[in-house]
């Protein structure tokens, strides 16, 4: 489990994957946080949308991220 200072729960990982790196870059380092890159065109910074698609499958970060900065954010779940 790793704690991080913007969430309220803290994220599961799996030990001797890629998951924890995973994990820190998106809700640690704020890879996904395009609005806050002083390089980023207008269009990003102004970067409100409506709904957002998650079709990737990593381990749910990137589901984490979307939910904590956005109103409602949903995703999908495998019938597998």
């Amino acid at each position: 489990m790793i704690r991080f200072e913007s969430l309220k729960y803290p994220v599961a990982v799996r030990p001797d994957t890629t998951d924890e790196p995973t994990a820190n870059a998106i809700l640690g380092y704020g890879i996904y946080e395009l609005c806050r890159d002083p390089y980023a065109p207008p269009a990003i910074k102004d970067f409100d949308p409506k709904f957002i698609i998650d079709g990737g499958a990593n381990i749910g970060t990137a589901s984490i991220f979307f939910a904590n900065r956005y109103k409602f954010f949903v995703t999908p779940v495998s019938s597998t």
